[in-house]
């Protein structure tokens, strides 16, 4: 019987299509397989940016986890969970000068207004990202404001609400469940920040009332941890 299974089981792995085996190009926490998101359409990239990247990014990175098991590239329910689009990804769409300025930011442990201290001494963080907003286009601020380090997408928000013909339904629908907490000092204040409010704050704004309505409705249901900031908008 248990040799009747063993050879079942091996031929149904046979039989599936494009099967994955984990390799050394996911051995540690910052890996990922472009491969396999690519194989996605663009309604499964769609909801695996929207409700799944935010719920499994702390589990990835914070417990190193990786899937030891054979991946059905073909089967969505069975890959989105475990690809992790980390900054490699976004990394490659920006230029080699910004590349090296968000570098900098990212190594960054708070969020750091013009001004810091008792002094009000201008912070050279914030110098890197008036320098780096500089080069910045548009279509590379949109990409920074998806960058795996949250400090990075932080700094970036701001900009996307001067950004105009942007479809800010969609990037608001992307961060719903974005729960990363940050620390912003501004001067000898210091407060913390949950990303998914800050990107509210800088686009819920920029909607129609249509827009309004649908994000409203969205924002009962799919909101997850700390969401007690969403009842202002609904």
């Amino acid at each position: 019987m248990k040799l009747f299974l063993i050879i079942l089981l091996f031929l149904i792995n046979c039989n599936s299509r494009e099967i994955y085996n984990r390799s050394d190009d996911i051995k540690n926490y910052k890996s990922f397989n472009q491969t396999l998101f690519e194989k996605l359409n663009e309604d499964e990239k769609f909801i695996y940016y929207s409700t799944v990247k935010r719920q499994y990014e702390k589990e990835s990175l914070g417990l190193y986890k990786l899937p030891k098991r054979k991946i059905r590239a073909s089967s969505f329910d069975k890959t989105y969970t475990w690809i992790y689009i980390n900054e490699n990804l976004h990394i490659d769409k920006l230029s080699p000068k910004l590349r090296e300025l968000v570098s900098k930011i990212a190594m960054s442990r708070s969020v750091e207004g013009r001004a810091v201290g008792f002094n009000q001494k201008k912070s050279e963080i914030y110098k890197i990202y008036e320098k780096a907003c500089g080069v910045a286009s548009k279509e590379e601020i949109i990409e920074l404001s998806r960058y795996f380090h949250p400090i990075v997408r932080f700094y970036f928000i701001e900009n996307l609400g001067k950004i105009d013909n942007l479809n800010s339904l969609e990037i608001l629908w992307e961060h719903l469940n974005d729960n990363d907490e940050i620390l912003f000092v501004n001067g000898d204040v210091a407060r913390n920040y949950i990303l998914g409010e800050s990107y509210f704050e800088a686009l819920f704004p920029k909607l129609s009332e249509k827009e309004k309505l649908e994000i409203r409705k969205k924002l009962k249901y799919f909101v997850k941890g700390k969401g007690d900031w969403k009842n202002k908008y609904l």
